[in-house]
This record gives C-alpha cells, sequence and structure tokens, in this order.
C-alpha cells in the first residue's frame, strides 16, 4: 500500500466508530483535515511544492495582512474578510460592505515582506452566515480529499471555499491543473472554480 493511500485509510478509519448522524459529516471533516495536514507535505513528488521555510512565511504573511485589514477600518469587523497565502500570493476573500472597502483591504497589504502578488476577489454584498461558511470548509475538505486520492495530481495545491466558489492556488504543472479542476468539479455545492495558479511549464 502507497503512503498516499494509507494517509486516505489513516482519514476514512478515524470516522468508524459509532456517533450520532447529525455529527458524522463535521467529524470526517476534522478527521480529514487533520490527515491532510500531516500528510501533504510528505505525499507530494513535486519540486515546486513549498518548502517548510516558504510555508512559514505565507502563514506569517496572513497574519500580519489580517491585522493589518482589521486595523485599516474598524467596519471589516462586521464584514468577512479571509486572507490565504501560497508561495508569497496573497488571495483575499470574503464580502464588505462597499467597494472602498474592499480598495482599502487590498491596500492594507502593501509593504509586507514576502508577498508577491494580491488576488482581491473580495465582493461587496452582506457577509455569508454560519450555515454558507461551514458547507464552503466542507466544500474545501472534500476538494482537498479527491485531490489527495488522485495519484496523477503531484503538484502542490492550495485549496479555499467562499460561498461556494472554489479557489486553487500553487505552482502547478497545466495538466496538474486541468486535473485538479476536473476533481473540483465534481464536488457537490461548487457553484465556481477559479484558478489562482502560476505555471511552471
Amino acid at each position: 500500500m502507497s503512503l498516499r493511500q494509507r494517509c486516505m485509510t489513516v482519514a476514512f478509519a478515524g470516522i468508524g466508530f459509532a456517533m450520532p448522524y447529525d455529527l458524522l459529516p463535521r467529524t470526517a471533516a476534522a478527521a480529514l483535515l487533520l490527515c491532510l495536514a500531516a500528510c501533504a507535505s510528505i505525499t507530494t513528488d513535486d519540486p515546486h511544492a513549498r518548502t517548510p521555510g516558504v510555508i512559514l512565511d505565507d502563514q506569517v504573511v496572513e497574519r500580519m495582512a489580517r491585522r493589518r485589514i482589521y486595523e485599516a477600518d474598524e467596519m471589516f469587523r462586521t464584514g468577512n474578510v479571509s486572507v490565504v497565502c501560497f508561495n508569497g500570493i496573497v488571495l483575499l476573500t470574503g464580502q464588505v460592505e462597499n467597494s472602498a472597502l474592499r480598495g482599502k483591504a487590498a491596500a492594507a497589504l502593501d509593504g509586507i515582506r514576502k508577498v508577491r502578488k494580491v488576488h482581491n476577489e473580495i465582493q461587496v454584498s452582506g457577509p455569508t452566515n454560519y450555515v454558507a461558511r461551514t458547507n464552503d470548509s466542507w466544500i474545501s475538505t472534500k476538494v482537498r480529499a479527491r485531490l489527495l486520492a488522485n495519484a496523477a495530481i503531484e503538484s502542490d495545491v492550495g485549496v479555499t471555499t467562499e460561498d461556494g466558489v472554489v479557489y486553487l492556488l500553487g505552482r502547478v504543472r497545466r495538466q496538474d491543473a486541468d486535473v485538479t479542476v476536473e476533481e473540483a468539479q465534481e464536488v457537490f455545492g461548487v457553484r465556481k472554480i477559479v484558478k489562482v495558479f502560476e505555471y511552471v511549464d
């Protein structure tokens, strides 16, 4: 059994015990996320995958960006803004009350070290509710699981979902990009797929 297969076996074995039916999806998501986090860095054969140092840099960028955004305007606290950084590429998603806030969120990232580019996908609308955000997390989990299970995908791909829109990030081969999109399209609840890729071929 390959390492990829063992990771998947561990993930699903962890949710095999008896529990109330309504808790199963949430528990499954937690089990898969833990497994994916543990296995992602060792199951890829991608020479362009993020190194531990790059992952740490991305995490620092995310924390600093969130802090700067919330300090830029108190109205961000009533909205819903998410920050994801992957290889120095920052993706902003969520909802704010007006276009001025949308621009202010991106401007707040000016001068942050290690930021190479910012994709501003924030929408001007009311914030999504708890149910929608939970569903987004579940969609991301299912997409990641499908990518991990597909041995043909060698690239290191980041996944985040906002209001049913799946964003795919990473430095990838074009062939892997196509397969990744096909896998994401198979997940129920996905309304749209946005590629935030850097191509290495």
